[in-house]
């Protein structure tokens, strides 16, 4: 009888062992062995998808125990949902769309997931409402005369485009549903007369859009953002800067989003450290220059100008060491 007992007792001090391991996440492998992650972003060309290609490229160049692979996705609604059912170990996502799943709300209705945390801001993509050279269509109350161009349902790019009409009270001719890479052929044969994107400043999407056809950014006049703001969702107005594609010669007024990068409770403190180390000591030092120098030079800029203020979900403690470390917190 009491050998048995002991043995209860052994096995029940081996399940809690086996309990707290399996909470503390994944911490640095031994000498030799080597970490997967997968990094999830928005659509190939996007500038989320430009920055999770540059944290892999630059975890494979400079860590000695973990490599990442990104992971595109439809946009940044997907890509925030696969991190919270465990097919992620980072999710490059928006603020807004943090927020709604923390709150199980908008898109994650029935979904609401806690467990994030902020690794870094890295940029505040702009939505871009391109015509062609000539079109009529000149302003944006004249989305009601256009066929116009939106991302896929359930895309980060949807959900901007419909804030965008609710705002100023337009509801198109005609929308038509397409991925983002099928856009600049759909503009130029005339399918679409108007396409609507959301991406960071020189993303390769956009650079083909505005390469393929002669384009003319419908700019975002007060009245616009006015009816924007009013629906609280976070957006910003910024400025895409003259120059930032062809024949765009004048600054243009444009709503933005925050991007931020995230990674759940399960990501330990060494490995948020380390994917951090490996990203941002390139960008420091200056020696990704065969990475798209506006989507990283903003990243870095946005990052440095935004990672104390508040996000909205706490930040990864490992993270902060990183950032303490070089001087960008206190």
């Amino acid at each position: 009888m009491r050998k048995g007992k002991i043995v209860a007792a052994l096995l029940v001090v081996a399940l809690m062992l086996s309990m707290l391991l399996a909470c503390a996440g994944p911490a640095e492998p031994a000498e030799g062995e080597m970490t997967d992650i997968t990094i999830t972003s928005a659509a190939v060309g996007s500038g989320t998808y430009v920055n999770t290609v540059a944290i892999a490229a630059m975890i494979a160049k400079n860590s000695t125990w973990l490599r990442a692979t990104p992971l595109p996705t439809p946009g940044w609604i997907d890509s925030l949902r696969m991190l919270a059912t465990g097919r992620s170990e980072i999710s490059g996502t928006g603020g807004i769309n943090v927020n709604n799943l923390m709150k199980g709300t908008e898109y994650f209705e029935g979904e609401q997931y806690t467990d994030i945390l902020v690794l870094w801001p890295y940029m505040f993509p702009r939505m871009n409402v391109v015509t062609k050279i000539g079109s009529p269509i000149k302003t944006m109350q004249d989305l009601a005369n256009a066929s116009v161009a939106v991302s896929l349902p359930g895309s980060s790019g949807e959900t901007d485009t419909n804030a965008l009409l609710k705002g100023i009270g337009v509801t198109p001719k005609k929308i038509v549903y397409m991925a983002y890479v099928d856009m600049p052929s759909a503009l130029k044969d005339g399918t679409v007369d108007v396409v609507t994107s959301t991406y960071s400043l020189g993303s390769p999407g956009m650079m083909e859009v505005t390469t393929v056809s002669d384009c003319f950014f419908i700019p975002l006049d007060d009245e616009s953002w006015a009816g924007i703001e009013a629906l609280e969702l976070g957006y910003s107005r910024l400025t895409i800067p003259a120059g930032t594609y062809r024949l765009q010669d004048e600054d243009l007024s444009a709503v933005a989003k925050s991007g931020i990068f995230v990674a759940s409770t399960r990501m330990s403190d060494d490995m948020a450290y380390e994917v951090a180390r490996c990203y941002w000591t390139e960008m420091i030092e200056g020696k990704a220059t065969s990475l798209n120098p506006k989507v990283l030079g903003e990243s870095m800029e946005v990052c440095k100008a935004t990672i104390a203020a508040s996000q909205p979900a706490p930040p990864h403690p490992g993270a902060v060491r990183y950032f303490k470390e070089i001087g960008w917190l206190k």
